[in-house]
């Protein structure tokens, strides 16, 4: 009697673990894409230069993650994703240049110039998250490691004069260089990645991400490109 007593509880504590473990999603696939606004700090000689001058880039990232279940007891989860990310910075800068005189008249020239790096990355995040359930939403922080290589860089620098009492001095001048062919940059950058995702009915996702590089990833003496930063947000769908 004793011997089938415990049989019987230790069936039960069995069906109740493998309840329990199937409470989980044992496998999540998501297809995710979204808006990226990035920048990147520059160095020279040891000087941060241009901080005033530097503007966020506007980009876009898509790819696919998967959440693979690390134990059965909580919801705690190994995300591994492929996505490509376009990333970069702008500097901006726009001074009275000169000023033309002609008897009475005085022209007032505007010079604008824009400089920018612009890189498509190929990116392998991979972070832990851990999902906390409220009804129909899902809340998932996570934290862990990205690492980029580049595909296509293009740097970007354009030039316009401008004078709004004489259009004729009007002038704009642009030239784009390949960052990859001249060795401006290298392909590779590594960093952090901090984020949390909202899932709606466990398939509709929507999530805000940042990133931090650690790299230099500059290839010209004396200039350091470093800390790439990223701040992400992804709209996505599980299935």
């Amino acid at each position: 009697m004793k011997r089938r007593t415990l049989l019987l509880i230790g069936a039960l504590l069995l069906s109740l673990t493998e309840l329990s473990a199937q409470f989980y999603p044992r496998n999540i696939v998501s297809l995710r894409g979204g808006l990226n606004i990035s920048s990147m700090s520059q160095r020279s000689d040891g000087q941060a230069v241009g901080k005033e001058l530097r503007n966020p880039k506007i980009g876009w990232h898509i790819g696919a993650v998967d959440e693979i279940l690390l134990t059965d007891d909580m919801p705690l989860y190994l995300d591994v994703g492929v996505m490509l990310s376009n990333k970069g910075v702008r500097y901006v800068s726009e001074v009275p240049n000169y000023v033309i005189k002609e008897g009475n008249k005085t022209y007032e020239v505007i010079h604008k110039s824009v400089t920018q790096y612009g890189v498509g990355y190929l990116q392998f995040p991979v972070c832990v998250s851990y999902h906390l359930y409220f009804g129909d939403f899902t809340l998932q922080p996570y934290a862990g490691l990205h690492y980029d290589v580049g595909l296509w860089g293009r740097y970007v620098s354009s030039e316009r004069k401008r004078c709004e009492q004489d259009s004729s001095l009007n002038s704009r001048t642009k030239s784009v260089e390949s960052l990859f062919e001249h060795r401006t940059i290298g392909r590779s950058d590594f960093g952090l990645m901090l984020g949390v995702g909202v899932t709606y009915l466990e398939r509709y996702y929507l999530g805000f991400s940042w990133e931090d590089g650690f790299c230099n990833i500059s290839k010209v003496s004396g200039l350091k490109l470093n800390h790439h930063s990223n701040f992400r947000i992804s709209v996505g769908y599980n299935f």
